[in-house]
């Protein structure tokens, strides 16, 4: 006999993960628009940073999708990149525009990891009693169809 579905602490029916996915989506139109007003308010190191930022996004993402040591590794590489962000802004004293990407593409994975968030913890499914194979005997093998649509060429023409 299987156990009923446990609901996690963090699930809240009451529209709390639609507003955390509205969010993810309006903190990544922020993030764009940053971004190209920090591409070009500051060229050409901004857009040294916009890239950064960039590249950043697209392992942190990746990171959230994974599991196991390449999921920390692309954490890692993320963090250390938005890291390099920060300090090249210090450094040049301007891509503003870049850093604020940044905060925003942090702040809209937070959203979109609570969004996305197991909703249920199901007990595993028992083992058939009886299993079952399902063979098709028309499919595979490696002869050609008995009838095609074309007609064959004859021989010795």
């Amino acid at each position: 006999m299987t156990k009923p579905v446990e609901r996690l602490d963090h699930y809240k029916p009451d529209g709390s993960r639609r507003f955390s996915a509205a969010m993810a989506l309006v903190l990544l139109l922020a993030a764009v628009v940053a971004l190209v007003v920090g591409a070009v308010d500051s060229f050409p190191d901004g857009l040294v940073l916009v890239l950064i930022v960039f590249v950043a996004a697209v392992v942190l993402v990746d990171g959230l999708r994974r599991r196991g040591p390449v999921r920390t590794v692309e954490l890692v590489a993320g963090v250390v990149l938005l890291v390099a962000v920060v300090v090249l802004f210090v450094r040049w004293e301007h891509g503003a525009g870049a850093l604020v990407a940044a905060a925003f593409i942090v702040l809209g994975a937070m959203a979109a990891r609570r969004a996305f968030a197991a909703r249920a913890v199901l007990a595993p499914a028992p083992a058939p009693r009886r299993p079952v194979v399902v063979w098709n005997p028309r499919s595979g093998g490696e002869r050609p169809p008995r009838r095609t649509w074309m007609p064959r060429p004859r021989s010795g023409a």
